[in-house]
């Protein structure tokens, strides 16, 4: 499994009529998307300047975004799968996610798993390695006792 999956928050909605505009707040370290689902439809947009903005803490001109897009219907069967995606957000920019048409039936759930920042090594990998080197010395210091013993 790679960083994305292991790393990426995964976000849904039930979508039972449309249009239907929506963002998840609290999230996104800083970076405000809003997405709308209209005519079959699913856009994400990187909300800076167009809209209130009371959790978006970052201006910068462009930002990465790692992002899928899974549409289910309402029995689980998957109508779209845009599978692991990057792109670049401008301010105020929207993209495209996915193309159902009009004639989808609702309710849809859309799941969206989402990585705006890379992010750290985990912080066992620094333990385990620590952990490794201390077991490490104290198996020589038990080499060295033994040998010394004999």
């Amino acid at each position: 499994m790679d960083d994305f999956h292991v790393n990426s928050l995964r976000l849904g909605r039930l979508i039972d009529t449309m249009p239907k505009c929506w963002r998840w707040t609290g999230f996104n370290n800083g970076v405000d998307i809003v997405m709308n689902m209209s005519h079959g439809v699913l856009t994400m947009k990187r909300n800076c300047l167009s809209q209130a903005t009371p959790y978006s803490i970052n201006l910068k001109s462009e930002r990465v975004v790692h992002y899928r897009a899974i549409i289910s219907d309402s029995s689980g069967a998957c109508l779209f799968d845009s599978t692991k995606q990057s792109i670049v957000l401008r301010l105020d920019q929207s993209v495209v996610v996915a193309r159902l048409g009009d004639d989808v039936t609702l309710p849809i759930s859309v799941h969206l798993l989402y990585l705006a920042a890379q992010p750290a090594p985990p912080s066992f990998l620094y333990v385990n390695q620590y952990i490794k080197d201390m077991v490490k010395k104290e198996d020589e210091i038990d080499a060295i006792c033994r040998m010394s013993a004999e």
